[in-house]
């Protein structure tokens, strides 16, 4: 009992001064911040946030290593957080795996919240998609083979693997597969070997195949120190010589990032003086306008064996994006008609053939959960964009766009339906 009480006094202690750190750092004062934290993390190593914050800040400060090592160390000892423990062998548990590998830890400074860390990369969010419950739900982080170790995975009724992205995680979603492949037994959504076959290559090897589907052109290509000039013979050998082209790292699912690069002095202008090193995707791009005008991205994510309609974004720019709704279609009422109309019968919208091969599509994909970016062109085809399960679903533009509010509660509900189902099968 009097260990118990020393380890409850150090770990509030713990607690004091990892809320000194952060006012000391939205202070200015970082060294003390700083210290603070290292002090915190000596007296409760198992002190999650603290963890996180010193290793945001410490990539942030560009000691990328030092950031890994510290989250690795924690994983190594503390690889399950449990929600909702008290109900641990009173309802059927949860197990939600991610994967720590090439994830990165971001700090954000928010002038509500004080400091906050994320992650970025990898995975898709639960936050969103499943409603509060009482259920345990247990989260494993897989960081080596720690998920490997005999007796280290807790009791539960369903597996959900959040891990999205294999350009960023593969390594753990091959070990997971092999956990599974021990495991056959497991009740899971998302099966691994399935996620790891969504890279963008090879989603256009499999998909721009089928008949009446368009998925771009793509090369995965390594750069070292390359100049303007070296990109320019690099996509020269692709056969990409004068075509327009999508540049972006491979790493990570948004494209905001992304460059067009239409001729040479696009290229010069988008590269300048940096030299270029690491891997990315070249896409040849495919322009489609709708009515001419504008660009459209619809969006249907797969939940279950069903597809739901979740945007018909028109824009002004080729990379659409949310940010701009605001901007754009918040004060045009036929931009606004237009989604509505999607989203009320997105099959009427599409056209019989292309929900045929939509759902040609969900067979190869192969998951419970994910999503895809796309437009119907010019011929009537599918023009597809992005395909993954990374998609992020929230409720941002609810509040501006009112008649979006159902459609995005309805997505929660079928992911959470989804779940919950699972682990009553359990």
């Amino acid at each position: 009992m009097e260990q118990r009480t020393a380890a409850a006094r150090q770990a509030q202690r713990a607690d004091r001064l990892f809320r000194g750190s952060i006012a000391a750092l939205l202070d200015g004062d970082g060294q003390t911040g700083h210290d603070k934290l290292v002090e915190a993390m000596r007296l409760d190593p198992s002190h999650y946030p603290a963890v996180r914050l010193f290793a945001a800040l410490a990539a942030r400060g560009g000691h990328e290593q030092i950031a890994r090592d510290a989250m690795l160390r924690y994983y190594a000892r503390f690889p399950v957080r449990t929600i909702n423990a008290t109900r641990i062998g009173q309802e059927p548990a949860l197990l939600c795996v991610r994967g720590f590998s090439r994830t990165r830890l971001i700090a954000a400074r928010s002038e509500i919240k004080g400091i906050r860390t994320t992650f970025r990369g990898g995975h898709f969010t639960t936050k969103f998609l499943l409603k509060a419950s009482s259920y345990p739900i247990h989260r494993l982080t897989i960081a080596g083979g720690n998920i490997l170790a005999q007796g280290l995975v807790p009791d539960h009724a369903l597996l959900l693997n959040t891990i999205a992205d294999p350009d960023v995680e593969a390594e753990s979603l091959k070990t997971l597969a092999e956990y599974l492949d021990r495991h056959p037994e497991e009740r899971v959504i998302n099966r691994p070997e399935q996620v790891l076959k969504l890279s963008r290559d090879q989603n256009h090897r499999r998909f721009d195949a089928l008949n009446g589907v368009r998925f771009p052109e793509t090369h995965r290509i390594r750069l070292e120190n390359a100049d303007a000039g070296m990109v320019a013979a690099r996509l020269s050998e692709l056969g990409l010589d004068g075509a327009a082209v999508i540049l972006r790292r491979t790493e990570g699912q948004t494209a905001r990032k992304a460059a067009r690069i239409g001729n040479r002095t696009d290229l010069e202008a988008s590269v300048g003086d940096r030299r270029l090193t690491g891997e990315f995707y070249a896409i040849r791009y495919v322009q489609s306008l709708w009515r001419g005008r504008m660009f459209r991205k619809l969006r249907l994510f797969r939940i279950g064996a069903r597809f739901y309609p979740v945007v018909c974004h028109l824009d002004h720019h080729w990379n659409v994006h949310g940010d701009n709704r605001r901007k754009v279609m918040k004060t045009d009422e036929a931009l606004m008609a237009e989604e509505r109309r999607f989203l009320d019968d997105w099959r009427s919208y599409v056209g019989a053939a292309n929900v045929e091969r939509l759902e040609r599509i969900a067979g190869m994909v192969g998951l419970e959960w994910w999503g895809l970016d796309f437009t119907v062109d010019e011929a009537g085809d599918l023009l597809i964009y992005e395909l993954n399960p990374a998609m992020r679903h929230s409720f941002d533009y609810g509040p501006v766009f009112p008649y979006k509010q159902p459609v995005d509660q309805r997505i929660t509900d079928a992911f959470t339906a989804m779940v919950e189902t699972g682990l009553r099968a359990g």
